[in-house]
């Protein structure tokens, strides 16, 4: 990987950028020779000799190499502990410009986070319709039998006024057998009531 970070500080040369790195490489005498070797001139951490030194530890470092992208503020704003830039550092040098140039940085497990988190969104507005869809429709239903019921209410009220007006005109028996249709028709109307109240009192 030195290679690649050596075209990466040479890249960002003159710019707000810095490459440090931290190394847990257990002899520290060989390490050295190492960062001579490699002409490593930016500033690298020997660890304690382990992968479970006190910067791995402190920065859930699991996995090597790791690289974190932070901004100027101190934010993390890329964590890649899947080798996805480790060995591409077009993909290193493109997510550190696009945060040079106040853009987002990404990478696949960023893009896939993201990706994830539409999914999430995704699944959540489709359920909020949903919600939403059967609602409307409980709604519409309970409209439509409040509709339906009123309607009944006038058809039967409208029969018993004509059942009315026969027995008012003596036509008993006409008067009797609508009272008798509209309670077979309409038994749960207010008409119903009504209409057996006149029927008991036409068979009096």
């Amino acid at each position: 990987m030195y290679p690649h970070e050596r075209s990466f500080v040479k890249k960002f040369q003159g710019k707000p950028v810095v490459l440090l790195g931290v190394n847990s490489d257990g002899n520290r005498e060989a390490l050295k020779k190492v960062l001579e070797k490699e002409k490593i001139t930016w500033r690298s951490w020997w660890d304690g000799g382990g992968t479970k030194g006190p910067v791995a530890s402190k920065w859930q470092v699991h996995g090597w190499p790791t690289i974190y992208i932070i901004d100027a503020k101190g934010i993390i704003r890329v964590k890649d502990d899947r080798g996805e830039i480790a060995d591409k550092p077009a993909l290193l040098e493109r997510a550190v410009t696009a945060l040079l140039r106040g853009t987002s940085p990404e990478i696949a497990s960023n893009q896939n986070a993201t990706k994830a988190d539409k999914k999430v969104s995704d699944a959540q507005l489709t359920r909020k319709k949903s919600a939403e869809a059967r609602d409307a429709n409980a709604e519409s239903a309970e409209k439509k039998i409040v509709g339906d019921k009123e309607k009944t209410e006038q058809t039967a009220g409208t029969k018993f006024t004509f059942a009315e007006m026969l027995a008012n005109g003596g036509k008993t028996e006409k008067a009797k057998e609508r009272c008798r249709e509209i309670l077979r028709t309409y038994p749960a109307t207010r008409a119903a009531a009504d209409a057996q109240e006149l029927l008991d009192k036409l068979d009096k």
